[in-house]
């Protein structure tokens, strides 16, 4: 899927004008890739794959939620959820595989940018047939459509770190799916793009007992008024080419992790920097890319989400 990019109030692509403005309020602006690029999704071998979950789940045992006493369901395509949250209706997209008690599911919370939706975020990326081949619950939540930014009122997700609506949706998603699936409580993750890698950024620390580890695309920043409740496993993707969200606001939330984490000396491999002696791993990895996923950016965020159970003393 090709995704538009900022679009104007009346829905017609704006591309004039709005590049003047500030980079780092435009970052709350834009929500849309540049273009999906072909085979930009995760592959089933090679050194991108991702098929280390069965391992993994052998060295480290599922936690497994309240819903894993239920009968078993069969899997679930593309299900519309609507879900009260205090007094508003919201939305998620949910795709799951067949539920089992013996089995417990991982689950990765996938947040589109502001002005997309969850629908244009599933189609675009196809993390549910990640979620197909890998056994994993999927679920795209829909931003309100009532956020202020620049001006502007749009689909998106509010950056609070004292919380708010969105936070709180986000809670009664996983009360919800973990009532009524069998989920892996050491294996919720979450990952977004644009304004949505900026929420999934703000989410590892709000949530951080919550969430096993965080994989923020196209945007994060350094959340000063914010303290995360343990050191919580972080990859930033990034470009370096990106002329909506400034490559060094990027660099710094990967600082500001990097203390949160109680890292130590930072160290550079190709296009990734990563720290010695952290309580929890902190990676940053700047492409060539514009304002985009990167081309193997699925199956990398699945690896170092694989790896990334959440601990056992956080149980």
């Amino acid at each position: 899927m090709n995704y538009s990019g900022f679009r104007s109030l009346d829905g017609k692509p704006r591309t004039r004008g709005w590049k003047t403005l500030p980079l780092l309020m435009v970052a709350f602006l834009v929500g849309c890739t540049e273009g999906q690029p072909t085979g930009a999704g995760p592959s089933t071998s090679g050194p991108d794959g991702a098929e280390a979950m069965p391992a993994a789940r052998r060295a480290d045992a599922p936690l497994a939620s309240a819903g894993c006493a239920r009968p078993a369901s069969d899997a679930i395509v593309e299900r519309r959820v609507e879900i009260q949250v205090a007094d508003a209706m919201r939305e998620y997209i949910l795709d799951a595989p067949p539920s089992s008690a013996d089995d417990p599911r991982p689950v990765i919370l996938a947040f589109h940018g502001f002005g997309d939706s969850a629908a244009g975020l599933r189609n675009g990326l196809q993390l549910h047939s990640l979620g197909t081949r890998e056994r994993v619950i999927v679920v795209h939540p829909h931003g309100r459509d009532d956020i202020h930014l620049l001006n502007h009122v749009g689909r998106g997700w509010d950056l609070v770190a004292s919380g708010g609506p969105d936070q709180d949706f986000v809670e009664a998603i996983l009360a919800e799916i973990e009532s009524t699936h069998c989920v892996d409580r050491r294996r919720i993750f979450a990952t977004g793009f644009s304004n949505g890698g900026l929420f999934s950024n703000l989410l590892a620390c709000t949530l951080g007992d919550r969430l096993a580890a965080v994989v923020p695309v196209g945007g994060a920043a350094a959340l000063d008024d914010c303290t995360p409740p343990r050191p919580v496993p972080i990859l930033l993707l990034h470009g370096s080419a990106d002329r909506v969200i400034d490559p060094a606001m990027v660099r710094r939330a990967r600082n500001w992790w990097a203390q949160q984490n109680h890292c130590q000396a930072a160290v550079t491999e190709g296009e990734c920097v990563s720290f010695d002696d952290c309580a929890a791993d902190t990676v940053h990895c700047e492409g060539v890319q514009g304002h985009r996923w990167p081309r193997d950016g699925v199956a990398r965020m699945w690896r170092f989400f694989v790896e990334h159970p959440l601990p056992k003393d956080v149980d």
